[in-house]
């Protein structure tokens, strides 16, 4: 990962505080020009200690799938994020068992989501909601919270649902206000449903990405174009991250 002076330079932007740019390089990836305070400390200590290669970024998808129509889609956000080269990605699936008496207990999947660059949350709508486990999962963040350990991490969610709508956007409401809880750049979903061929946004979600499925089998629902949509996030996600995690100290 780049310094942030090397940022810096390649953005050619004097900043007030720090020594003036170096020359521009012609082989630097694009780079958002980040602070450093852009990530929280524990997350600083996770990238910089984390077992990737130098360059390697880490796009974790965390979801609760109840019939498994809603893993069918975190499967299709993955593909998108694989498509994105240096990108190293994590299915992580919140399980029933995670959940004793009421409180969600996996650390090992939170250490998983302190160590990624980028976390797209999922979970079905149920009753017009996040599944009870996953708000289990989203409770048992807290701590992280306290210690702002998510702060700067590129964020994005989806969600499926038998209707159209099913009050699906008030799921991906609450993934967005979680993120933004934690600090979290989040990142929706740029594509409309106009002319594009293969029907992807065709319910017309911006916030995140909506599938519906009923009581097809996962196999059937969400249908191609839901899961193309959710492939679209999973790349955009990837893509951004890079350029952000490029541009952090080493």
């Amino acid at each position: 990962m780049r310094s942030l002076h090397t940022s810096l330079a390649a953005n050619a932007r004097q900043v007030p505080g720090l020594p003036p740019p170096g020359p521009r390089s012609s082989t630097a990836p694009p780079a958002f020009p980040c602070h450093r305070r852009w990530l929280g400390s524990e997350s600083l200590k996770a990238l910089q200690h984390d077992n990737t290669l130098p360059g390697m970024r880490i796009v974790s998808i965390v979801y609760y799938s109840g019939a498994g129509h809603t893993a069918q889609m975190a499967e299709a956000v993955a593909r998108g994020a694989r498509s994105v080269a240096d990108t190293e990605v994590h299915l992580l699936r919140i399980q029933d068992a995670d959940i004793v008496q009421g409180r969600f207990r996996n650390e090992k999947l939170l250490q998983a989501l302190d160590a990624s660059h980028a976390i797209i949350f999922g979970s079905p709508t149920y009753m017009g909601g996040v599944a009870g486990q996953f708000k289990c999962f989203a409770d048992a963040t807290a701590e992280r919270w306290f210690r702002r350990a998510w702060v700067g991490k590129v964020a994005a969610g989806f969600t499926v649902s038998g209707g159209p709508s099913g009050d699906k956007l008030s799921t991906l409401t609450y993934l967005a206000i979680l993120a933004a809880q934690h600090g979290m750049i989040w990142v929706g979903n740029d594509l409309i449903p106009y002319g594009d061929e293969r029907g992807r946004n065709r319910l017309s979600s911006y916030l995140g990405v909506m599938g519906q499925a009923g009581q097809e089998p996962p196999e059937e629902k969400p249908d191609e174009a839901d899961k193309a949509t959710g492939e679209h996030l999973g790349r955009r996600v990837a893509e951004l991250a890079a350029r952000i995690v490029f541009s952090t100290p080493a």
